[in-house]
């Protein structure tokens, strides 16, 4: 189990990183944004399985780095963490291919279990 944090806020970062490293989930990495992330899953093809991505970062924004994600078919699972709960957003997301989706503030059981049940389909 690989995963790869790639959020702009440094304290959903690290809360992130807490929830997952308590619930026995290794964090590979973590970026600011998604073209640091798109340029480490190019040069590390099939290391990380899960990528968490928020959707509103500067430089290349989630939804973004997503849809290239998709297009260079990259082999990661891709759960968007964001503020964002519209349920036309989330269906829109889910149905573009997206594994799953975690609304903040974070609650520790449901990342963990959304990860795990990711996990579990593959």
């Amino acid at each position: 189990m690989s995963v790869v944090i790639c959020e702009d806020n440094r304290k959903d970062q690290f809360e992130l990183r807490r929830i997952l490293e308590s619930g026995h989930i290794p964090v590979l990495e973590t970026f600011n944004h998604g073209r640091d992330l798109m340029n480490w899953l190019e040069a590390n093809p099939g290391k990380a399985q899960i990528v968490l991505l928020d959707i509103i970062m500067p430089v290349l924004d989630g939804y973004a780095a997503f849809c290239e994600i998709q297009a260079k078919k990259l082999s990661v699972q891709v759960i968007f963490v964001t503020v964002e709960n519209s349920r036309d957003v989330i269906r829109s997301l889910v149905d573009k291919g997206a594994a799953q989706y975690i609304t903040k503030p974070l609650d520790r059981d449901s990342v963990i279990q959304k990860i795990r049940q990711v996990l579990a389909k593959k």
